[in-house]
């Protein structure tokens, strides 16, 4: 993550990356301590690190935001949430890609 954080330029921007040491299968399997280990890691992210915002980092943190931004009083983004508003929007757009086929990965 910090990798791509300074590729973009926003390392002086970066409080911290702060993993939450559980696997996929244990934040989908134990609901209830993934929420306590990510507000957890939250709260040290804010307090020790000055994070501002939060990012949560996977789908399987998907509806802790807004309780998270309530106890921390920082502003909560799910990552997950924001790319379906995204999706809408370029639907809503009737944005489409180019079907000349010229688009290629840099």
């Amino acid at each position: 993550k910090e990798r791509e954080i300074k590729a973009v330029g926003l390392a002086e921007s970066l409080a911290s990356v702060r993993p939450l040491g559980l696997t996929v299968t244990e934040t989908e399997a134990q609901p209830e301590r993934t929420k306590a280990r990510v507000l957890e890691v939250s709260q040290k992210a804010v307090e020790a690190d000055g994070a501002e915002v939060l990012v949560l980092g996977c789908a399987g943190m998907t509806g802790y935001a807004e309780e998270i931004q309530k106890k921390l009083g920082v502003v909560v983004i799910d990552p997950t949430v924001v790319t379906f508003k995204v999706a809408e929007g370029l639907v809503e757009a009737r944005l489409r890609h180019s079907r000349l086929g010229l688009y290629h990965e840099l």
